[in-house]
């Protein structure tokens, strides 16, 4: 696993389902830096679940031109259904935007970002989503060593 921070000053204060104009460029910076063009970007945040069906998750990937997912601690449209299928399904719309997975006490809201379809974005929860939640994970803590070393 490879490890960039990219660290500058925001000057756009926060609004709500406009998380890219703050985050975004800052993401999309530590990404360009990175030596290895990663396969699959994951992030902290909504993709297609989002009130504008497209999240940070979305056009970080769509700038970038990797494809992306989003999974978020919380949901912000629609409803989690549970189905037959072992994934319940988050709808808006009539329509499946993402998928509820839990790990024990845990949950999490995927969507697919930018260049993922849901049935990708299944097989990403199927065959790796521990992988996707360790490099969530590990990238936290860079960044909270990063503020702290400022």
């Amino acid at each position: 696993m490879e490890e960039c921070v990219y660290a500058g000053r925001c000057s756009l204060p926060y609004v709500s389902g406009l998380f890219y104009l703050r985050e975004g460029p800052f993401a999309v910076e530590a990404v360009r830096r990175l030596k290895a063009k990663p396969q699959l970007l994951c992030f902290d945040a909504h993709g297609s679940a989002h009130p504008r069906s497209a999240g940070l998750a979305t056009v970080c990937g769509m700038v970038l031109g990797i494809p992306s997912i989003g999974i978020a601690k919380s949901l912000l449209v629609g409803r989690a259904t549970s189905g037959e299928e072992e994934l319940a399904k988050i709808t808006h719309g009539g329509k499946t935007v993402g998928f509820v997975v839990k790990t024990g006490k845990v949950t999490r809201y995927w969507s697919a970002g930018y260049s993922v379809s849901l049935a990708e974005l299944k097989s990403v929860i199927r065959r790796c989503a521990s992988e996707c939640l360790l490099a969530m994970r590990e990238s936290d803590r860079a960044a909270k060593r990063a503020i702290q070393a400022i």
